[in-house]
């Protein structure tokens, strides 16, 4: 085994890299991107038949976030099926380390099972790999989408009344993205939220968004009680752990 640290993929590493992802996405029953970008990459070739095979990755980002006075870095680890359970993942990680020294790990994992929580929803072969390095669950990122009755205007980059604004950007020609959600706080717990939400969705004038996409935090209980009760499901799951 052999571990290369980049700073940047060449054509042929990028597309060995969307071949492994896409591996294991089918085995897996993720949906990761093929297409990756990174501060940071690690790629493990194996010898075989004389010729080098790439059976893992790992790549990340300076998250430019701080826990206890050191920065975080968010990685992502893929191994190939056929090579797992030979300690890829640790020794990518152990040069992670060396290299990155000073720095709080964050795992993003993608769950399979997107509407079960964390400890059931990813792929076995991820729990196993979370088990041997002693990670610790921080939270999930939860992807809503709700399809609208009928196609609406994009309210604007900004909706704001008094008791507190809503933030949109467009994110493909039929879905608007909702970044941030704001009640004032004198106005929480009263229903603004829903109220200011519901005055988007029947806006008066027909227009080419079918569909609404959030993230909220699982940790966000009272945003995720008001969008499921508003009818926004979850499309995509990302469990978060520190590595220590």
């Amino acid at each position: 085994m052999n571990i290369e640290l980049k700073l940047s993929l060449s054509r042929k590493e990028k597309r060995l890299a969307a071949e492994l992802i896409s591996g294991c996405n089918k085995e897996d029953g993720t949906r990761y991107e093929r297409e990756i970008d990174g501060d940071f990459f690690y790629l493990s070739w194996a010898e075989t038949s004389g010729s080098a095979e790439l059976d893992g990755l790992l790549y990340g980002y300076l998250l430019g976030e701080t826990l206890g006075g050191e920065e975080m870095l968010e990685i992502y680890a893929f191994t190939k099926p056929s090579f797992r359970r030979m300690g890829i993942f640790t020794s990518c990680l152990n040069s992670l380390r060396d290299d990155f020294r000073n720095f709080h790990y964050r795992l993003a994992v993608k769950a399979s099972k997107p509407t079960a929580p964390a400890e059931d929803g990813i792929a076995p072969s991820a729990a196993a790999a979370l088990c041997s390095v002693s990670a610790i669950h921080q939270y999930d990122e939860l992807f809503m989408e709700k399809e609208l009755e009928r196609g609406i205007q994009s309210p604007g980059a900004i909706l704001e009344r008094e008791y507190g604004r809503v933030q949109f950007s467009r994110y493909n020609e039929e879905t608007l993205y909702l970044y941030g959600l704001l009640v004032y706080e004198s106005f929480r717990g009263k229903g603004f939220g829903r109220r200011i939400l519901t005055e988007v969705e029947r806006l008066s004038q027909d227009g080419p968004y079918k569909k609404i996409l959030l993230q909220v935090r699982s940790d966000n209980k009272a945003g995720c009680e008001l969008y499921c009760s508003m009818g926004y499901k979850v499309t995509e799951r990302i469990a978060y752990y520190l590595l220590p």
